[in-house]
C-alpha cells in the first residue's frame, strides 16, 4: 500500500476524516462512529440510496486492510471504510443555479430515504454533495457518511434546517428574484448566505413578503429566541421512545416535503446572456462552422480521450461531442446562463459532461482553513488526456491582458498529452474589435507568431484553416 495522505478539507468532524492512498479513498473513523457507519452500510437504507444514485458507493474493509491502514497511520484504535473516488471534486461556488437546486433536492431525497429506514441527516451542507457520473450521466451524490445518524425524537425539528436554508434555499431565492450571484457567498463564507446577511440585502417591502418573512425577517428579528429554541431542542434530543420517533418522523416528513416544494419554486427560469446564443449567432460562415465540428469529431474518433477539459465551453456543443466518443468532460465557462443550458442538455442526453462556473483567467482559489480546505481549481486540474482551447486564446491575450507565453504554459500544465487550440490572426474582425485602438500592442500576434510560441511546448500533429476566416485549428501533442 502506498503512502497515506490526509484530505485537507476533512478535519472538522471529530469522528473521522478522509485519507488517500494512490487512487484509493478511505474514511478513518473512531470505533463508535465506525459502528454507526457499519450499521448503516448493512441496512436497507444504504442499498436504497445506492439504487437511486444518491450516495457515493462505500465498502466495509476486511481485517487485513484495516490493520494495514491502522499501522500506516500509527493509530491502533482507528477503523476504516473505502469510498469510490470522485472523478472531479467540485464545489457550490462553481455550480449553476440549476445544479444548486438539484443538489438541494438530492439532500432532501437522502433525508426522506433515511427516515424510511430509521436514520436521518445531522448536517445539510451544500459541500456534502458533489456532482459525479453515474449510470445515467451526471448526477448529484451525497458524500458525507459522517452526517448520517439514527433517527431520534427531536420534537420533529430538523436540526440542519437553518443550514439548508442558508446553503440552498436563500441563494436560490435571491438569484431568482434579484439576480444575486451566490458564488460570492460561498467563496467568502463556507456557511453560505446567512439569514442576517440576507436580511441586509432586502429592502423593507420585500422583507414583508411571505417567502422572505418566514425565512429571513422573522429569524433576524427573533434571533435570540431562535438560539434559545435550538438549545432547548438539543437538550430534548432523543429519549428514543417509540412514540417520540413516530411523532418526529411525521413532522420531519412534512418539513422535508415543504422544503422540496420551496426549492422547486425558487429556481429561476432559464435566462439569456450575451453568450447563450453564441452557437447560433457567431460570425462563422456555414462552411467554417461545419469544418470546425468535423475537425473535432475526427480528433475524438481517432484519439478517443478518456478525459477532456473544455475551456470556454459556452453551451457545450464540443463538450457533448467529446462525450459521444466516451470521454468524461469537464466543461468550464464564466457565464452561468450558458452553463445552465449545457447542464440541462447534458442531463437530458445522459452525457458525461460536468459543467462548472470557472473563469480560466481568474479560477477558483483555495479557500477555508489555511486556504486548503477547498482546493484551488488549478490544483484539482491536471493530467487531462486532451484540452480544448477553442476561440479563447485571443480573448485571454487581448481582453484579459494575459501574455501568450503564459497561456502556452497553462495549456502545457493542464494536459497530459493532447491540446486542441483555435488561434486567431491579428487581422480577424473579432480580434480587431477586442483591440479597440491598441493596435500597436498586438500587431505582432500573427498566426505564425502564435504557432511559434506554442511550438516551444507542443508539436503540431495537424491543422485546419477555417474557410473564409483568418482562424486555424490545431491538434498538438505535448513535448
Amino acid at each position: 500500500m502506498s503512502q497515506l495522505w490526509r484530505e485537507p478539507s476533512s478535519f472538522r468532524d471529530p469522528s473521522g476524516y478522509i485519507i488517500h492512498a494512490s487512487d484509493c479513498v478511505y474514511r478513518s473513523l473512531n470505533r463508535e462512529s465506525y459502528e454507526l457507519v457499519q450499521a448503516f452500510l448493512r441496512s436497507p437504507a444504504y442499498t436504497d440510496l445506492l439504487d437511486q444514485e444518491l450516495l457515493i458507493p462505500t465498502e466495509i474493509l476486511d481485517s487485513a486492510v484495516q490493520e494495514s491502514l491502522s499501522a500506516k497511520e500509527g493509530l491502533p484504535d482507528r477503523c476504516y471504510v473505502s469510498h469510490e473516488k470522485l472523478w472531479f471534486v467540485n464545489y457550490p461556488y462553481e455550480w449553476t443555479a440549476q445544479m444548486l437546486s438539484d443538489a438541494a433536492q438530492c439532500t432532501l431525497s437522502v433525508q426522506t430515504t433515511l427516515m424510511k429506514h430509521g436514520f436521518q441527516l445531522k448536517d445539510a451542507s451544500a459541500y456534502n454533495v458533489h456532482f459525479d457520473f453515474g449510470r445515467n450521466g451526471l448526477t448529484p451524490k451525497f458524500i458525507d457518511l459522517g452526517s448520517i445518524e439514527p433517527l431520534s425524537g427531536t420534537d420533529g425539528i430538523w436540526l440542519p434546517y437553518k443550514q439548508f436554508v442558508s446553503h440552498f434555499l436563500l441563494p436560490l431565492l435571491y438569484n431568482r428574484d434579484m439576480g444575486h450571484d451566490f458564488k460570492g457567498d460561498f467563496l467568502t463564507d463556507l456557511e453560505g448566505l446567512d439569514p442576517d446577511q440576507a436580511y441586509r440585502l432586502l429592502g423593507w417591502p420585500k422583507r414583508l413578503l411571505p417567502r422572505y418573512f418566514t425565512l429571513v425577517t422573522l429569524p433576524h428579528l427573533l434571533r435570540r429566541w431562535e438560539v434559545k429554541q435550538e438549545t432547548t431542542s438539543k437538550k430534548r434530543k432523543s429519549t428514543g421512545s417509540e412514540y417520540e420517533i413516530e411523532k418526529a418522523l411525521f413532522i420531519l416528513s412534512h418539513t422535508v416535503r415543504s422544503l422540496k416544494g420551496k426549492v422547486n419554486r425558487s429556481v429561476a427560469k432559464p435566462k439569456k446572456s450575451l453568450w447563450t446564443d453564441y452557437e447560433q449567432s457567431n460570425t462563422y460562415p456555414a462552411e467554417a462552422e461545419s469544418g470546425k465540428r468535423e475537425f473535432l469529431r475526427g480528433i475524438c474518433e481517432e484519439i478517443r480521450p478518456k478525459s477532456v477539459l473544455d475551456i470556454g465551453c459556452n453551451t457545450g456543443q464540443f463538450s457533448l461531442l467529446a462525450a459521444e466518443y466516451g470521454a468524461n468532460v469537464l466543461a468550464i465557462d464564466q457565464d452561468m446562463p450558458s452553463l445552465d443550458r449545457l447542464y440541462l442538455r447534458a442531463r437530458e442526453q445522459q452525457s458525461n459532461v460536468l459543467p462548472l462556473r470557472v473563469d480560466i483567467s481568474n479560477p477558483s482559489p483555495g479557500i477555508g482553513w489555511n486556504n486548503k480546505e477547498r482546493a484551488a481549481f488549478l490544483d484539482r486540474s491536471s493530467g487531462f488526456d486532451c484540452v480544448f482551447f477553442l476561440a479563447v486564446v485571443h480573448h485571454l491575450v487581448v481582453a484579459k491582458g494575459i501574455p501568450l507565453s503564459e497561456v502556452v504554459k497553462l495549456s502545457h500544465n493542464l494536459t497530459s498529452r493532447y491540446l486542441v487550440v483555435e488561434l486567431v490572426d491579428y487581422s480577424d474582425p473579432m480580434f480587431q474589435s477586442l483591440v479597440r485602438g491598441r493596435d500597436s500592442l498586438y500587431t505582432e500576434l500573427t498566426l505564425e507568431k502564435q504557432e511559434r510560441d506554442f511550438a516551444q511546448k507542443f508539436t503540431v500533429l495537424r491543422s485546419l484553416r477555417l474557410p473564409e476566416m483568418t482562424r486555424t485549428l490545431y491538434l498538438m501533442e505535448r513535448k
